[in-house]
Formats: C-alpha cells, structure tokens, sequence
C-alpha cells in the first residue's frame, strides 16, 4: 500500500499526508476545515447545498469540504486533468455520494479534517474509507453491545481498558468503511453483524473480516481485507475490493 500526498485544492496547499493507507491505485486528498471556513459564507454553502437545510455551519462545511477533496482526487484520475469547477457528485436517497461515471470513491470527515479518496471503476469495484476518533469506555461498551458480534466481543475486548477501547474503535471503523464500499453494490442498510471481523491488528495495519450477510457481495467471495492505520488519537480504515481479486 503507498500513502499518497494531498493534491492542490484550488489555492491551498496542505503540509500532512492523507493517513488512510490507501492502495496504489486510488489517490487521496486531505483538507483542513478550519482553514477552508475561511474561503467560504454560510449563504454559499445554503446555496450548494439546499437539502442540508435546518444543519448547522459546521456539518454544511464538513459535507463541502468532503465533496472539495473527493473533485480534486477525481481531477487527478481523469486523463484530461477536468477541473474540478466541472466534476458533479450528486447525493443518492441515502445520502450517499454520486460518483462519475468511472470513478468510484468514498468520502470521510472527523471534526477538523475532510478525506476522500477515489480511483477508477476500471481498477477497482468499489472503495470505502473511514476515520473514528477512540472512544472513551462507555461508548466502548456501547459499541460492543450494539455494533459487535459475541466473536468479536470474545476475542477483541480481552485485555486492559485501552486495548478495549481501540479495538472497539478499531472494529468500528473498519465496518463504517465497508459499509461505504458495499453500499453501491448491495443498495441497502448494512447490518453491523453482516460484517465480521475475525483478525485485527492494530500496530501492523493488517485485518481481515468475513461477509456473513445474505446478499451477493463483490467477486463472490466472503473474505474483506482491510487496512488500517492509528495517528493522533484516531484510526483511520480502508477497505477495497480490486479487479484483479
């Protein structure tokens, strides 16, 4: 996996390097909200963004900067380098991102940063990344007792209390990414138990889930590789499923 460094978005440059460990084949971008609610007016954001009305400055700015990153990543795909003033990305009934024709991506955001990442339809089915800050012990317990499986509860939530934490963040994280990546396959509500994960660890980056829904999924095969990465206190998930798989 190679970690790709921000492209330019319109006049701001970035210093950090996009922390999802992506594969060679997508290109990720990264964007600081606070230096973008500098470049732009709420009344702009009402205006591009007119189902997000009755949200606040904060969730219309993260939804833009998420859409700002997922057209520069797009520009850089396209052999013609399109601007990103004329890349589109509609909003499905589920809220879900509306990519190009030929591109698949997906779109993440913590309080302070927008991620996104995309890359061709022609080197990958689909693409899912997410981003969780750890948790604290009580919403640990209560993603054991809402998101996890009793494997995953028996083999992952071992140990001291901060080892619980990250691997309930861990695990967490890793099923928000798949559900991006599954959504345009499966088109329909994911269940947290569909997806089990039954190797995780956090310090090589490496784990591997089964599929244990009903639905078909990609390749027909029921192994989803993830990778994953901790920086500043938050994990960050990438999940792929490739042609060549």
């Amino acid at each position: 996996m190679a970690l790709k460094r921000p492209m330019p978005i319109s006049s701001f440059q970035y210093p950090f390097e996009l922390p999802h460990p992506i594969s060679s084949m997508a290109v990720g971008v990264a964007l600081e909200l606070g230096k973008l609610a500098d470049h732009v007016s709420e009344s702009e954001l009402h205006t591009l963004y007119p189902y997000l009305k009755g949200a606040v400055f904060s969730r219309r700015l993260a939804h833009h900067g998420g859409r700002v990153c997922a057209k520069a990543a797009i520009s850089s795909l396209l052999p013609n380098g399109c601007s990103e003033g004329e890349i589109k990305i509609g909003r499905g009934t589920a809220g879900e991102p509306i990519w190009p024709k030929g591109i698949v991506g997906s779109i993440t955001h913590t309080d302070d940063l927008a991620y996104a990442v995309a890359a061709l339809a022609s080197d990958c089915e689909t693409i899912g990344i997410d981003s969780e800050i750890c948790v604290d012990a009580g919403t640990c317990d209560d993603i054991a007792s809402v998101c996890l499986t009793p494997l995953e509860r028996a083999r992952f939530l071992r140990g001291t209390t901060i080892t619980r934490r990250w691997n309930a963040t861990a695990i967490f994280c890793i099923k928000e990414a798949f559900y991006k990546a599954a959504y345009p396959r499966l088109r329909r509500f994911i269940e947290f138990e569909e997806l089990e994960v039954i190797q995780l660890d956090i310090r090589s980056g490496r784990a591997f889930a089964r599929y244990i829904g009903q639905s078909p999924l990609w390749n027909q095969c029921e192994r989803v590789t993830a990778s994953i990465v901790v920086a500043d206190r938050h994990i960050h998930a990438f999940v792929l499923s490739s042609k060549s798989t």
